[in-house]
């Protein structure tokens, strides 16, 4: 459907360079820009943008990198990195690392950060949220002092960078004419704020079934 209806944009006089087509996955974009391929000329498949939700943020924000904060650019810090930067802090607040799972003050965190929560929200409350909430401020403190950010931060940031600075908003909200969203059932509430922000003209194509939802299950 997203990539008949991309032919159908291009064939009616809609510039390539002006379409915008997110998936979740690589694998997803990857067959995507193979279909596409087999029905657009060759001059507007290369114009297109298919890419996923994390690597459209990527691009802004290293487009805008200087707004950012990091004018000499930033590193994306992997699970590795990730778990590195907890462990250091637990050891740093006295925090036995063996007695907690990184991983899931990780998760933790994680859920906050696409939430857009200030610290994790503790709907347990127990010793993990306890301990996730000492954790999450320094955690993000650990990783502007690095130059880093991390997988969610790719969206996240993007959000607040296009909130706070008018001009980049000005610059992205208008770059796609059209935008179009293959399994938008997916969709987290990170995802759907960055969508909202380069959607302004209303031109936007989603396709999705709520019975495969991930979330509700």
């Amino acid at each position: 459907v997203i990539t008949y209806r991309i032919a159908h944009l291009v064939e009616g006089g809609a510039p390539a360079a002006g379409i915008l087509a997110l998936s979740f996955t690589n694998k997803a974009a990857g067959e995507m820009r193979e279909r596409v391929a087999g029905l657009v000329a060759a001059r507007d498949a290369k114009r297109l943008t298919l890419c996923t939700f994390h690597a459209l943020g990527l691009t802004i924000l290293k487009a805008e990198k200087k707004a950012l904060g990091f004018p000499t650019g930033f590193t994306i810090y992997d699970g590795a990195d990730q778990l590195g930067v907890v462990r250091e802090i637990l050891r740093d607040v006295k925090i036995d690392d063996r007695r907690f799972d990184p991983k899931a003050i990780l998760h933790r965190i994680s859920r906050a950060k696409n939430a857009f929560a200030t610290e994790p929200d503790g709907e347990d409350d127990n010793e993990y949220d306890e301990v996730s909430r000492i954790v999450f401020p320094r955690y993000q403190q650990a990783l502007r002092a690095f130059a880093a950010v991390d997988f969610d931060d790719l969206i996240v940031e993007t959000v607040r960078l296009l909130d706070r600075d008018e001009a980049a908003r000005s610059r992205w909200s208008g770059r796609f004419l059209h935008v179009l969203v293959d399994e938008y059932q997916d969709t987290n509430r990170a995802q759907l704020e960055l969508l909202l922000r380069l959607t302004g003209h209303g031109n936007v194509t989603v396709v999705g079934d709520d019975d495969q939802s991930i979330y509700a299950w």
